[in-house]
């Protein structure tokens, strides 16, 4: 795991590297390890991996923050952080477990895009994944040779598939098609939320009517799609204010708002709170200026000092 000098204006995204083998897409550690090699602070302060990290916990109990939500983690269970969630925790000496590490191409799209959530419970497959982590341990530390790198790829398949079965047995049942509807829904709001909010425009772009977009998002999240929409925007806007030192001006501006005012009022909609309330309770950054939120005149209501481009209500 490398991280770039930190920026007061952006989160601490840190770029997968794999020390042992550069040319290796996937890694897999001890928690004892990892432990002896993060530097201090390191996990325990907000980072943005740009690649999937799965911790399993064989002994004791770790909990996970991850995009302010809290991840309990015990024997029989595993924690799944994606590309770009905002992740921290505390590793005491009293946790056992293995967490492994790797970059995205590495495996097809249709494995990493399931629906689950952060957190999943192991039940009869704890020996499973003890098996396969063991395996991707051993073959991942072995020399180089030609099918190393295939058996990688079919160990962490197999992996995930048993991630993925226990989350479907455990979560909201989501028929295949449906769920198939939501990752094509989802993955176009992941690429446009800061361009547009506006169901109609994933309507367009994804080709389904709103209200197959809708039961969609409800099957696979409990939510109407505009909802996923808007809980998307709130959650980039909440990780920015916490983590870094942009205004609430620069903040609205980064999600496509053109007026401060409407990000506040949004805000508050959807959070139930201001974003210098929010701020105030949440952030991990030395507030070092004056909030933009109670300068809103100097800007005539404008985000920065210019407009924005104006999304359609």
């Amino acid at each position: 795991m490398r991280a770039p000098p930190p920026s007061p204006h952006s989160i601490k995204a840190v770029s997968y590297e794999n020390l042992r083998e550069p040319d290796l897409p996937v890694e897999v550690m001890s928690l004892a390890e990892l432990r002896i090699k993060a530097r201090p602070g390191f996990l325990s302060s907000p980072r943005r991996p740009k690649f999937h990290e799965v911790h399993v916990v064989t002994a004791g109990k770790l909990e996970l923050e991850v995009d302010f939500e809290r991840v309990p983690l015990d024997r029989g269970t595993v924690a799944w952080v994606r590309p770009g969630q905002v992740v921290r925790f505390d590793l005491h000496a009293g946790v056992g477990g293995w967490i492994l590490l790797f970059t995205a191409e590495f495996l097809e799209a249709s494995v990493l895009d399931e629906p689950i959530g952060s957190r999943v419970e192991l039940g009869n497959a704890v020996e499973d994944v003890a098996w396969l982590v063991e395996r991707l341990r051993r073959v991942s530390q072995e020399g180089p040779h030609e099918e190393r790198r295939p058996f990688l790829h079919h160990l962490l398949h197999a992996f995930l598939l048993v991630l993925r079965r226990r989350a479907r047995s455990t979560g909201r049942p989501c028929p295949p098609s449906t769920r198939a509807v939501f990752t094509l829904f989802r993955n176009e709001v992941e690429r446009r939320f800061a361009t547009t909010r506006r169901i109609e425009d994933y309507e367009r772009i994804v080709g389904y009517s709103s209200k197959t977009l809708g039961r969609a998002a409800r099957a696979a999240t409990g939510l109407n799609a505009k909802e996923y929409i808007d809980q998307r925007v709130l959650l980039e806007g909440r990780r920015l204010l916490a983590h870094t030192r942009l205004s609430a001006g620069e903040v609205a501006e980064q999600l496509g708002f053109s007026e401060l005012t409407n990000f506040i009022k949004f805000f508050r909609r959807n959070g139930g709170e201001s974003p210098s309330e929010f701020r105030r309770r949440g952030s991990f950054v030395e507030a070092d200026r004056t909030s933009a939120e109670d300068r809103q005149g100097k800007t005539r209501g404008r985000v920065s000092g210019r407009r924005a481009p104006r999304l359609a209500r």
